[in-house]
């Protein structure tokens, strides 16, 4: 609260303060003072209380004097009157500021009746044990300030209204603080936003551009595939067999990613999908769905290591439209879940390299189905 209270217009409102009322005010605030009270005033602490600290108890005294004062002040946090030992009233306000109490703003010191040789002798019996020349002492005493118990009254409202002043200008510039902080992140996520939905349009712009050269490269695969079957079908019953077989491996390992069936294999190879499922499963010792998947597997492993792609997109791109099935099936494959496996081929160094085709038993099992 520092630069609030640094303020020319908080320092003038205090010096009208005291030209009304007629009571100096003292600014106690510890995160800013160091514990020293700012009197304004400067020169409003008089003689009295001076002659008074001049010697240690005296001093010792006034310390925990105001220490009583502001342990009354701070549970009630409103304006309290407190007349010290040495005869002088003053007001203590607590300033509170986000639920905490920070400080006090005491106004005084003065006297709330006419001070008469009676009145000092009462208050020379209660510090009768200082060492201070009580003559000079009563004669400065006289001489301090008289405002009466209503208009001290009075003043303990206005200084409050000075106080809330304070704590209000305080709040608004926090508030401005965040709303501005707010702001700036505001922009900033609205900028990421705007790069992000333009490097979407990027890709899905080069996605189309790719799908069209897969659906041409397809087309010519299947116009070769069947120019060559002629071929195929020449040759003697197994040897014709084992090269169909091979050819669908070809379609397989060309458009795992895509969307095909058995059926487009064996259209691709000529033959009727059961007996195409059969040949396929006499030759490659697996079913064609178990060799696509291991295909798809496979590629999975390759996208994994891309940081740049999530669990999701890795089973999207891999020919998996479910990513559940896409995890489980991993599982039983790889030997592990996705992202362990992404984690296992991670170096020491924390950046990821690339991920080997396929792990060792995948790899074998691709070895024998394609001998």
């Amino acid at each position: 609260m520092g630069g609030i209270l640094q303020e020319p217009v908080v320092r003038r409102f205090r010096q009208l303060f005291f030209d009304v009322t007629g009571m100096c005010t003292s600014f106690w605030f510890p995160e800013v003072h160091n514990g020293r009270a700012d009197y304004i005033p400067a020169a409003a602490k008089g003689s009295y209380c001076r002659a008074i600290q001049s010697c240690p108890r005296g001093l010792a005294m006034c310390i925990r004097d105001d220490r009583g004062c502001i342990m009354n002040a701070t549970p009630a946090v409103k304006p309290v009157i407190h007349t010290c030992f040495a005869g002088l009233t003053a007001v203590a306000v607590p300033v509170s500021f986000q639920g905490r109490v920070r400080g006090m703003i005491f106004a005084g010191d003065v006297l709330s009746c006419e001070p008469t040789r009676a009145s000092f002798g009462r208050i020379r019996r209660k510090i009768s044990m200082l060492d201070v020349d009580f003559e000079k002492l009563e004669g400065v005493y006289r001489q301090i300030p008289v405002v009466p118990r209503s208009r001290i009254r009075i003043a303990a409202e206005l200084l409050s209204l000075i106080v809330n002043y304070i704590i209000d200008r305080q709040q608004n510039a926090s508030l401005q603080k965040t709303i501005y902080r707010l702001q700036g992140v505001i922009y900033a996520r609205q900028k990421e936003l705007l790069s992000s939905l333009s490097e979407r349009s990027e890709l899905e712009k080069t996605l189309r551009r790719n799908m069209d050269t897969v659906r041409k490269l397809r087309k010519g695969l299947l116009t070769q595939m069947r120019v060559e079957k002629v071929a195929v079908l020449s040759d003697d019953d197994t040897t014709r067999q084992r090269r169909i077989v091979r050819h669908a491996m070809s379609f397989v390992d060309a458009s795992c990613t895509e969307n095909i069936r058995l059926a487009d294999a064996a259209q691709c190879v000529g033959l009727s999908p059961s007996y195409f499922s059969h040949v396929f499963h006499r030759e490659a010792a697996c079913t064609f769905k178990q060799y696509l998947t291991r295909r798809r597997v496979e590629k999975a492993c390759d996208l994994l290591a891309d940081m740049r792609l999530n669990v999701t997109e890795v089973s999207m791109r891999a020919g998996f439209d479910n990513v559940n099935y896409f995890a489980e099936v991993f599982k039983r494959i790889v030997g592990m879940p996705p992202r362990e496996y992404r984690n296992r081929v991670r170096p020491a160094g924390g950046d990821y390299a690339r991920a080997p085709s396929a792990p060792p038993a995948l790899a074998a099992e691709n070895r024998r189905a394609s001998s």
